[in-house]
């Protein structure tokens, strides 16, 4: 019987994730312990003691908390809050690296509350990225996952690229502790991503390191020491003892879990005495378990004794229940195998009630499995078989969850190749763009034929022809489908714009006078059927001279430059209604206007553009027998003033819905509401102007809801850049 005792360390390599300033680090560090005993400030001495602490996370923890005790038991501490606030994160900091969550929790709170009260927006990053990964090491993954993501918010104001991409490693842990590798990978390669950019070869490395722990997890042994290896090679650049420490316990692991028992002393061995030396005492009580488990393999019982004993003293050094459990188990193996089985049941069954209490599944399945074999050498047969049943219950369960794991696994190395492959598509697709240009002017003089080719072929169709009504119309319908396709993909609306004004119009206006013109002198000689298909002609001619324009009016929208002012949107709307006076009083609407806001940066004229056309649509899209009933709103939330107008109209069919904005998508039949399909696509345009977006919800039948946003901070000498900005 063979027992292997391993530590993934998927989240360890996170606790040294150092998001302050690294440029002090090419000072040498004699120069600055030199500078504590010169006459010097006692401030820069502060501050010197805390680089200095900073420096020691990477080779002595224990160095870098006396440097910060001494600032924060100095006297005079209060007099230079800044450097308090920072020698509390730093001592936080350093008990995260040696896993005393409680104390590294308080300190730094303490900074929290002083970087927020005091707006250190890289500052207070920081400390939400280190609170939670101390929740993500205590399994509480939501609050890890809350904490991260206020990381990211924080990171975000500051533009600190380096602390957004820890947050996105950190929640990546999160989701594959949660075998949701598909979520996890893409937080990977977000932060992976930034690391490349900035050439920070140490998170390169914490990135490697992850990788590996999955294909060690899932025993793709090869795989794993490439990227053990990968992340080595970037930790020594950086020469960053802990994370050393960190990978080559993982190698050593490794080599135990595939049986050369010999290569992982060796290893596990070195990394030890490099963890002593480093203060680096969290991982000690796994090292001396994984050798104590590689001794008893290799029949070694007087060393695995002694490291079996030195793994427990630790282990209850550290209160590291895991390690402790899997201590007692080694001891109970190593008894077993000398035949001692009195003392084997007695450490066995310790594990196993500590394994209940903490519900570790491994555990139990090979302390099960030691129970029933001690109990059947002991001739305890009916006591073996009980613990044998427990063993199969256990081993269904870790199969279940094994199985769970390695499609996901599979799915992660997928996904990575996937999202590699589509960067590299994106990056071909950028070098391409410039042909494109090339052939501008080429694509718009064949958009421009082509449309006298439809309206000839049209009128060609209606005279030569005589096909029925419905046909006619079928054809001009698809004829209209393909040339919109064209615009879209192929030509700018600006220079289009500029074109269809000038010589697309002329040949319209041609086609409806004459068509006109026809009916008056030709009425007496045609018959009813002629008469109508000259009345076809001239409806779609002027069709189409209202599609020019509204297409002319949406390109605008896109090339204009705000004309912001200090407005009362209240005024704004109350001016709309009254232009839209008519048509409220002949539907008998009810319009319901709330308080809006009085001062808002806006361009007045496009808003009210928004306002007009949103009220416009309620009052048109309505069963017959109702009256419209419109509610008008606007709300003050997250930096945005959020507008809604809501009706109690006819709604819009699911199957419709993602069609709403597009250009030229008119939902309802021409002939019964009218319109072009431009008014929500205009409205669209003008909002993201503004810095914000337009949704909507609907329900068929009792009415529908549209919402859009402007920024409460817009400022005149905003250019169209910022404003994208702001929106990202």
């Amino acid at each position: 019987m063979k027992m292997c005792y391993h530590t993934i360390f998927f989240l360890f390599f996170i606790f040294a994730v150092n998001t302050n300033s690294t440029a002090f680090y090419s000072i040498p560090f004699d120069s600055l312990e030199s500078v504590l005993y010169s006459e010097i400030p006692i401030e820069q001495k502060i501050k010197t003691r805390n680089n200095l602490a900073e420096y020691y996370f990477k080779y002595n923890v224990n160095k870098s908390i006396g440097h910060l005790k001494e600032n924060l038991n100095y006297s005079r501490i209060e007099e230079f809050p800044k450097q308090k606030a920072r020698s509390l994160y730093l001592m936080g900091r350093a008990y995260l690296l040696i896993a005393n969550f409680e104390k590294s929790t308080s300190f730094l709170n303490q900074a929290k509350e002083y970087f927020s009260r005091n707006i250190k927006l890289k500052e207070l990053g920081d400390c939400f990225k280190d609170l939670g990964t101390i929740q993500l090491h205590q399994n509480n993954y939501k609050e890890a996952e809350f904490l991260y993501q206020e990381g990211i918010k924080a990171y975000h104001r500051a533009n600190y690229n380096a602390g957004f991409a820890h947050c996105n490693l950190n929640l990546g842990n999160v989701y594959i502790e949660q075998f949701q590798y598909t979520e996890g990978i893409q937080y990977y390669y977000n932060a992976l991503k930034i690391y490349e950019e900035l050439k920070l070869h140490r998170y390169i490395g914490m990135v490697n390191n992850n990788i590996g722990n999955i294909y060690k997890e899932n025993q793709s042994y090869k795989r794993a020491y490439q990227y053990y290896n990968k992340a080595s090679q970037s930790y020594q650049i950086d020469k960053d003892s802990l994370q050393i420490i960190n990978v080559n316990i993982n190698i050593g692991s490794t080599f135990l879990d595939e049986g050369d028992f010999e290569k992982a002393v060796q290893i596990l061995n070195l990394t030890l005495e490099d963890a002593k030396k480093s203060g680096f005492i969290h991982p000690i009580p796994v090292i001396y378990n994984n050798i104590a488990a590689c001794h008893i393999s290799l029949g070694n019982f007087e060393l695995a004794k002694k490291n079996n004993r030195l793994g427990r003293e630790a282990a209850l050094l550290n209160k590291n229940k895991v390690e402790l459990m899997h201590a007692n188990l080694l001891a109970a193996e190593m008894n077993f195998q000398k035949k001692e089985y009195i003392k084997s049941v007695q450490l066995a069954e310790s594990a196993y009630n500590e394994a209940i209490e903490n519900k570790n599944l491994d555990v139990l399945f090979d302390v099960t499995k030691l129970l029933y074999v001690n109990y059947k050498s002991m001739n305890q047969f009916e006591t073996s078989l009980g613990f044998l049943e427990l063993n199969k219950l256990y081993r269904d369960s870790l199969f279940n969850e094994s199985r769970m794991k390695i499609p996901l696994s599979k799915d992660f190395e997928y996904q990575l190749e996937k999202q590699k492959q589509e960067q590299i598509i994106k990056q071909e697709k950028s070098k391409l763009t410039w042909e494109g240009e090339l052939a501008f002017q080429q694509l718009i003089l064949r958009v421009f034929i082509f449309c006298f080719l439809i309206l000839g072929f049209v009128a060609f169709v209606m005279f030569k022809n005589f096909k029925a009504k419905k046909a006619a119309e079928s054809e001009l319908e698809k004829k209209n489908s393909i040339l919109e396709k064209y615009i879209e993909s192929n030509i700018q609306l600006e220079q289009f714009a500029h074109i269809a004004s000038h010589d697309l119009k002329s040949p319209l206006r041609t086609v409806g006078s004459f068509s006109s013109l026809l009916k008056r002198r030709a009425k007496e000689k045609l018959n009813e059927n002629e008469l109508e298909y000259l009345d076809m002609i001239t409806s779609a001619a002027k069709l189409m001279w209202n599609l020019v324009d509204d297409l002319m009016a949406y390109s605008q929208v896109n090339s204009f430059r705000l004309n912001l002012t200090n407005s009362d949107v209240n005024k704004l709307v109350e001016e709309v209604l009254t232009n839209l006076d008519f048509s409220i009083k002949e539907k008998n609407a009810v319009i319901n206007v709330a308080h809006l806001p009085t001062e808002i940066m806006v361009d007045e004229t496009k808003l009210r553009q928004v306002f007009q056309s949103l009220i416009t649509n309620g009052l048109k899209f309505m069963p017959t027998n109702k009256s419209p009933e419109i509610d008008i709103n606007g709300i003050l939330e997250n930096g945005f003033w959020k507008f809604s107008i809501q009706d109690n109209g006819i709604g819009i069919p699911t199957e419709y819905q993602e069609r709403v904005f597009k250009p030229y998508k008119q939902l309802q039949p021409r002939d019964k509401f009218g319109g072009t399909g431009m008014g929500l696509a205009i409205c669209k345009k003008i909002v993201e102007k503004h810095g914000g977006d337009i949704s909507f919800k609907s329900e068929m039948r009792k009415g529908t809801t549209f919402y859009f946003t402007i920024l409460s901070t817009l400022e005149t000498e905003l250019n169209e850049n910022e404003l994208a900005e702001a929106t990202v």
